[in-house]
This record gives structure tokens, sequence and C-alpha cells, in this order.
């Protein structure tokens, strides 16, 4: 008579006999995951998005009332209460004439 090499109540027989619990525990586990991943990263699209719009928002605030586009990212900064997370970004203001809407890019750092 040929003995298992395994024990008839030893890990593997343990393993063996809920595998299937195992498996959707992993699948759960990875799902969930996943999904927190997922949403970080909308997260922080939709924050560079809330950021663009609040400083183009300022912009056209500032041209209504004053007749023309601020000169620098830092007047919308002191005279509109644009607040960016300077660590975190960075603004790329870029002005051609004080008629002409400025071309502004948010990086992230």
């Amino acid at each position: 008579m040929k003995k298992s090499i395994y024990k008839e109540n030893g890990i593997f027989s343990l393993i063996k006999s809920n595998l299937f619990g195992i498996i959707l525990f992993l699948f759960i586990f990875i799902f969930i995951v996943s999904g927190i991943n997922s949403l970080g990263s909308k997260s922080k699209e939709e924050e560079m998005k809330i950021a663009k719009d609040s400083i183009n928002k300022a912009i056209v605030s500032c041209y209504a009332i004053e007749g023309k586009y601020p000169k620098d990212f830092n007047y919308l900064v002191k005279n509109y209460g644009v607040h960016i997370n300077e660590y975190k970004y960075k603004v790329n203001y870029q002005i051609f004439a004080s008629n002409i809407l400025p071309d502004v890019t948010i990086i992230e750092r």
C-alpha cells in the first residue's frame, strides 16, 4: 500500500478543501485594490480640472472687470483669490497680448 506524501489532516488537505474560498478571497481582494487605485487617479484628474477651471474663471473675470487679461499668474493670485497647491502643481502662464486669452498649462510636479 502506497503512503501519501501528505498527511490527511495536513496543510495541503486544508488548502485543497478550501480552494474555492481562497480563490474567491483573492479575487475580491484584487478587485478592491484595483478599485482604490482607479479612484486615486480619477481624483487627481478631477483636482487638475478644478484648478484649471478656477484659473480660467479668474482670467475671464479679470478681462470683464478690467478690460485686459492679467499680465501674469501672480496677479490672479493676489487680486482674484486663485489658490493652487504650488508644491503639487506648476502653472505655466503665457500671455501674448493684453487682449488675447492667455495660454495656461498646469503640470503635476
